[in-house]
């Protein structure tokens, strides 16, 4: 496919991309956003671009020149979807467990030892409640030396989590760490 065809492909994409939303209630259709948020449509362009490489094609949809149109048709999606009032939703504060909520998930195997996806929910739980640690980027950079076995004045063992460098303390700032390190 020539360059000047996959650009023409690409702006089309990138203008009519919409999201599927199934309804119960066809009345309701119009109250549904179906634009996607300008992230997710630089994350279409990426995983394109990224594909693109995986098959050894030398095109970079996201820098050549050949490829600005849809660029700027990208862009111009982008813009529509900043301007959409639904697009900016205020953040939802999550509910705390209650400890009855937490011993059912117990019981009911969402949390425990007996299968991989349980132990990996429960620990997932416990490194958030514990160790403060905020969402799957600061799970997934998690490394083995960041907890220490140690023992307190009182002789208990307990983990220390040792928190390194996080989006909300970024070592900019000096009076934003904590006064103490989290432990369990």
């Amino acid at each position: 496919m020539q360059p000047q065809e996959l650009d023409q492909y690409l702006q089309e994409f990138f203008v009519g991309i919409q999201k599927e939303v199934k309804v119960k209630n066809k009345n309701d259709i119009h109250d549904i956003d179906r634009e996607y948020q300008p992230g997710s449509l630089d994350g279409f362009q990426s995983m394109i671009n990224k594909h693109l490489k995986m098959k050894e094609c030398p095109l970079d949809i996201i820098r050549d020149e050949q490829f600005k149109k849809s660029r700027d048709c990208l862009t111009a999606k982008k813009k529509k979807a900043f301007k959409t009032a639904r697009h900016w939703k205020p953040s939802q504060r999550a509910e705390a467990l209650e400890s009855e909520d937490e011993e059912e998930l117990y019981r009911s195997g969402g949390f425990g030892t007996d299968d991989p996806d349980s132990l990996l929910s429960t620990i997932w739980y416990m490194n958030t409640i514990h160790f403060g640690l905020r969402g799957s980027h600061e799970h997934k950079q998690s490394k083995w030396g960041d907890l220490k076995l140690e023992t307190d004045r009182n002789e208990n063992q307990c983990l220390t989590y040792n928190e390194r460098l996080t989006k909300t303390r970024d070592g900019s700032n000096t009076n934003n760490t904590r006064a103490y390190a989290p432990k369990s």
